[in-house]
């Protein structure tokens, strides 16, 4: 009982592989494959910039002498001058003045798609100027009426900023100031004293410097910017790929693939006649599409949404 099950499936499975009809290949174009990567391009470069660290001042009050000891009540009077001091009120400043850098914006031409050669639907013949093409390929080309065309770079305008001039410091110094104090100072002493006045003092306020300027050179990080760059991963090629059989193309998968073509946006008849205006607009649609290109494949069908088993 089991064998004769056993017998049954195989005999079956061999009338399914029977019942189910060859699949037919042709020479196909079959489009060029792309990925998109990204790349970093320098927007700003890395470059240095001077920081100026100021000078620190504190301000301090001083006792200065303007008189020394006076005896009062003397038999003989002292003998006594004038002495002039210059102090130093405010100490010499070292300025450090900053001009930042220059830039200027300028554009440059990034690659986004290097040249290549591409197939495009073609009525005329084909101008190989440039290309080389095998005796089995030139004959597909005229058959799909494909011809090979070199398609120019692609590039993208990009701007960035360029450094015109760097950053530079200039340094200037301005002078000291100073105040004149005169002090009374006794030279000769009297003879004899009954009593002494204490000295006069005068209190002046001035500036010290606690920390002198100082420049501290810092680097900046280049900034980046993001591109987007194709590039083909595998070019355009002929090959022998699965296609609608010649006796699957009736005239109701024509008109619907006619009337699929015009909602699409192409002219065309229809009339249900796979003629040349049809063929010409499908392998445009296909071309468009990165479709198979040249023939009638189910992978036009199904973008198309023509039901086809």
């Amino acid at each position: 009982m089991g064998l004769a099950i056993f017998a049954c499936a195989l005999a079956g499975v061999a009338f399914a592989q029977q019942a189910r009809p060859p699949a037919c290949v042709a020479k196909v174009l079959v489009p060029e494959v792309t990925m998109v990567i990204t790349e970093q391009i320098s927007e700003i470069p890395e470059h240095i910039e001077v920081r100026v660290i100021p000078a620190v001042y504190e301000t301090v009050t001083e006792q200065i002498l303007v008189r020394d000891v006076v005896i009062d009540e003397a038999v003989s009077a002292p003998v006594s001058e004038t002495v002039t001091e210059r102090i130093e009120i405010t100490p010499q400043q070292t300025e450090i003045e900053l001009f930042p850098a220059e830039y200027e914006t300028r554009t440059e031409q990034i690659l986004i798609k290097p040249a290549h050669v591409t197939w495009q639907v073609s009525d005329g013949p084909c101008d190989l100027e440039g290309h080389t093409l095998n005796a089995e390929e030139a004959s597909v080309v005229q058959e799909l009426g494909i011809c090979p065309v070199m398609m120019p770079a692609k590039y993208r305008t990009e701007t960035r900023r360029a450094l015109v001039r760097k950053q530079r410091v200039e340094t200037s110094l301005t002078p000291s100031v100073y105040e004149d104090i005169s002090t009374e100072v006794v030279k000769v002493p009297s003879a004899e004293a009954a009593a002494d006045v204490d000295p006069l003092y005068e209190t002046i306020v001035r500036q010290r410097l606690v920390t002198p300027p100082r420049q501290e050179a810092v680097t900046v990080p280049a900034a980046y910017k993001t591109v987007e760059k194709q590039v083909v991963v595998q070019p355009a090629h002929i090959s022998e790929q699965e296609v609608v059989c010649d006796s699957e193309i009736t005239p109701e998968i024509v008109l619907s693939l006619q009337r699929a073509l015009q909602k699409a946006g192409y002219t065309v008849a229809d009339d249900g006649v796979l003629g040349q205006d049809t063929l010409r607009a499908m392998k445009a649609y296909q071309q468009q599409n990165r479709l198979m290109l040249g023939r009638l494949t189910s992978e036009t069908l199904v973008s198309l949404g023509v039901p086809h088993n």
